[in-house]
């Protein structure tokens, strides 16, 4: 006798349907939490990305770490903030962020939420490299590259051009310097103006460049150059010695053009402040002088 199974192939087909949309709720859940986690680890990213700008001020730096986390997460975020010193003194910056992501099918099984958890840590180091720089070479005494921290940033202040051979113990003088020989054999008019437009489209490393002998004067290119980029920030080389026509550029810092002085060609003035600048640069070893320049990377 043949017994009748449409019950138990009910039955089984029941438990089948009921593992099946377990399993489907769970990698939906799965996914969303795996999509959650990837945006805390972004938000912790550029969270230390920005605070590692505010380095060496660890105040500051954390506040900006807790701002930017809470500013930008989905939901509510509860960060820890860690500073180290690596290359250098309070360089490097970690944040921690956790936060809880809500279970919906999951719920069936008991899961109301899950805990995750990550981290990010990021690298405030000089730069080797600058991109952009003009050819406004300045004098590493000018007093305001030596504020603790570098620079004195938003003062009001001045810089005075004085050809090579002369002003070379002044510590507001700047000079024009060619910052890419390997490109540009003689310095002109038109090459200068065009540098300070837009800078050397390329990474120029500190070491000894020359001054132009022929260009001791302010033209009419660079004049114009200069008022086009007013109320910008320019990228100066900074210069610690000069031997004959040759400067060793040292650094850079970022200087922001308000106004140009009303002097004669060969003795006028910039008028501006400094700014801090963060390049994308490869880093390099902890090293003076800090002219407000620098590299920011993520290193976990």
């Amino acid at each position: 006798m043949i017994r009748d199974q449409r019950g138990q192939a009910a039955a089984l087909t029941l438990v089948f349907l009921t593992v099946l949309l377990g399993a489907t709720a769970m990698v939906l859940d799965v996914g969303s939490w795996y999509q959650a986690r990837r945006q805390l680890q972004a938000t912790a990213d550029a969270a230390v990305l920005a605070a590692a700008q505010e380095l060496p001020d660890t105040a500051t730096a954390r506040i900006v770490a807790a701002d930017y986390a809470r500013r930008n997460a989905a939901q509510d975020v509860a960060t820890s903030v860690t500073i180290s010193s690596g290359a250098g003194p309070n360089d490097t910056i970690s944040v921690r962020a956790s936060r809880s992501a809500p279970g919906f099918f999951a719920r069936v099984f008991g899961i109301d939420s899950v805990s995750m958890s990550v981290s990010a840590s990021a690298r405030a180091a000089r730069v080797s490299r600058a991109l952009g720089m003009s050819p406004l070479a300045l004098n590493e005494l000018h007093p305001l590259l030596h504020c603790v921290p570098q620079p004195c940033t938003g003062q009001p202040t001045s810089i005075t051009f004085h050809h090579p051979g002369s002003g070379r113990r002044n510590p507001f003088a700047f000079a024009y310097v060619n910052i890419d020989p390997a490109n540009v054999p003689t310095l002109t008019a038109q090459i200068l103006a065009q540098w300070i437009r837009t800078g050397v489209n390329s990474f120029v490393p500190v070491g000894t460049y020359q001054g132009s002998s022929g260009l001791t004067y302010l033209t009419p290119e660079i004049r114009a150059a200069l008022e086009e980029r007013m109320n910008e920030t320019i990228l100066l080389p900074v210069f610690r010695s000069i031997s004959g026509n040759a400067f060793a550029i040292v650094g850079w810092a970022g200087f922001r053009i308000t106004g140009l002085g009303n002097t004669t060609q060969h003795h006028w003035v910039i008028y501006g402040h400094f700014t801090t600048v963060v390049q994308q640069s490869p880093p390099d070893d902890y090293r003076d002088p800090d002219s407000g320049e620098q590299t920011v990377a993520l290193i976990e």
